[in-house]
C-alpha cells in the first residue's frame, strides 16, 4: 500500500508543480484522516465560486480539479488494478469529492459535470503520462524518505530537468 500511496503523492505534486503551484511538503506518513498528504499553495487561494463566474477562476478550478485527479491517475498509471480494490479506491475518495465538488460549482447540470470530470480525467492521465519520469523520481523519493520537504522537493525537480536528453 506505501508505493501505492507513494504514487498518488507523487501524481499530486507533479501536477501541482506543473499547475505552477508552490509545494511545501510531501508526505507519505499517514495519519487520522489520510495515507499520504501534499501540502501545495491552493489554486483557489482568494477565489469564492459561488460568487465569482469569471474566466479566471474557472481557470483556477481547473487547477485544483486537475491536481486532484492526477494523485488517482498516477497510482493507476503505476499499477492499473491498484484502484479496483476498495481498500485502495479510499485514497483517491477526498480527492475525487473534491474535484467532484468543483464540477457542480462550474456546471450548469449533473450531465455536465459528469462529461467535464471525464475530460478532466483524461488530461490528468496525460498529464501524468508526459511526466512519467517526474512521478516515479517523486515516488522514489517519498518511499525513501517518507517526508519531502519545498527545498528537496524543488532540487528533486532540477535533479530530473539536468537529466533529460537534449
Amino acid at each position: 500500500m506505501t508505493e501505492a500511496t507513494a504514487y498518488h503523492e507523487a501524481g499530486r505534486m507533479v501536477a501541482a508543480w506543473r499547475m505552477r503551484m508552490k509545494i511545501h511538503k510531501a508526505t507519505i506518513v499517514p495519519a487520522q484522516d489520510y495515507a499520504g498528504c501534499v501540502h501545495h499553495d491552493s489554486p483557489l487561494r482568494g477565489i469564492n465560486l459561488e460568487v465569482d463566474g469569471s474566466d479566471r477562476a474557472e481557470i483556477k478550478a481547473n487547477k485544483m480539479v486537475l491536481i486532484c485527479l492526477a494523485g488517482p491517475a498516477a497510482q493507476r498509471h503505476y499499477n492499473p488494478e491498484s484502484l479496483d480494490s476498495s481498500v485502495r479506491r479510499w485514497h483517491g475518495k477526498s480527492d475525487f469529492d473534491i474535484a467532484l465538488d468543483l464540477a457542480l460549482r462550474l456546471a450548469s447540470d449533473n450531465k455536465v459535470a459528469d462529461a467535464y470530470l471525464k475530460w478532466m480525467q483524461l488530461r490528468a492521465e496525460a498529464l501524468i503520462a508526459s511526466n512519467w519520469k517526474f512521478v516515479v523520481a517523486f515516488a522514489n523519493r517519498l518511499l525513501e524518505r517518507k517526508t519531502l520537504e519545498y527545498r528537496e522537493i524543488r532540487g528533486l525537480i532540477f535533479g530530473v530537468i539536468r537529466e533529460r536528453p537534449a
